[in-house]
């Protein structure tokens, strides 16, 4: 935890977390945190995939939050990440596997949002004009 009389500092994030410093107000970094932490195992996997000669296109299965504003170093790891082998890394929810499959009443049932194998197929076959390119 940062003091109000300390340089802004959580987790190396580029802003100030106290909000109002009179009031002694702390702003938590939990979304800037958790969008930093997504595109670095974004790159992590990236790189072992070319390290290792791996073929690979990436999507997102869940929202990652990369519509909403970022963090300068978020906007940065994120122009690292090779997105002509990412589906729509910076989309809407509707474009992550679990937004789309909602969307398109392909999931377990009312109370499991899991995809359904007609869910899972479906997503397949929405992806796989990218994978024929050789993405």
């Amino acid at each position: 935890m940062v003091g109000p009389e300390d340089n802004a500092g959580y987790k190396d994030l580029k802003f100030d977390p106290w909000v109002n410093k009179d009031k002694r107000e702390y702003y938590p970094a939990i979304e800037e945190e958790g969008q930093i932490r997504t595109v670095i195992q974004i790159l992590y996997m990236q790189n072992y995939f070319k390290a290792n000669n791996v073929p690979y296109l990436m999507y997102n299965a869940l929202y990652n939050g990369f519509d909403d504003p970022l963090t300068d170093e978020c906007k940065k790891l994120l122009g690292m990440v090779d997105q002509k082998k990412y589906y729509k890394l910076q989309g809407s929810f509707d474009e992550t596997q679990h937004g789309w499959c909602l969307k398109n009443k392909l999931t377990v049932s009312e109370i499991d949002e899991h995809p359904n194998t007609q869910g899972q197929t479906a997503w397949a076959e929405e992806l796989m004009p990218l994978v024929s390119k050789g993405l």
